[in-house]
């Protein structure tokens, strides 16, 4: 059993202004919201401070872990600030695995929007995501209708190493 999590990750509590200075940081990332978010102060403090959200803070970024629902399932989502998502890869691995089992997953799933290609290469190649599908016309981008791809990764994927 992985009951601590790898050197270097640790827990946030993110309130007040902790949380306003982590805005000031990450509002200007375009691809991380949509026209609806973009902008969205409140909506996305009141998302990050929620109870079924974990934001684990590495030396580079943030892995933030939402609609956790122990026993069964969350949602994933990675902002790096220096964007090279490979020289990250073998921390994030190790922080999955603690999430497995720290919160008993039985599934781990993201969608991200299909114009982010290379972080859908570092999710399926790198990380051991599946790709199970498209939700089609899910999102405004740039005044565009967008779709995103809709990943996961099972317990047992990620216990037999893949």
């Amino acid at each position: 059993m992985i009951n601590q999590l790898p050197a270097g990750v640790h827990i946030s509590r993110w309130s007040g202004d902790k949380l306003l200075l982590l805005w000031t940081k990450v509002k200007d990332y375009a691809k991380i919201f949509s026209d609806d978010t973009r902008g969205d102060v409140e909506g996305w403090t009141r998302r990050m401070a929620a109870a079924d959200t974990v934001t684990l803070e590495f030396p580079d970024g943030l892995l933030i872990l939402s609609e956790l629902r122990p026993g069964l399932k969350g949602s994933v989502h990675a902002l790096f600030w220096d964007a090279k998502l490979r020289s990250h890869t073998d921390l994030v691995r190790s922080t999955i695995l603690w999430a497995f089992f720290e919160y008993n997953l039985q599934r781990l799933s993201a969608e991200i929007p299909t114009f982010s290609r290379a972080l859908r290469r570092w999710m399926t190649k790198d990380l051991g995501f599946t790709i199970e599908g498209v939700l089609r016309h899910d999102f405004w981008y740039q005044g565009e209708l967008r779709d995103s791809i809709v990943l996961s990764l099972l317990r047992e994927e990620v216990l037999n190493g893949n």
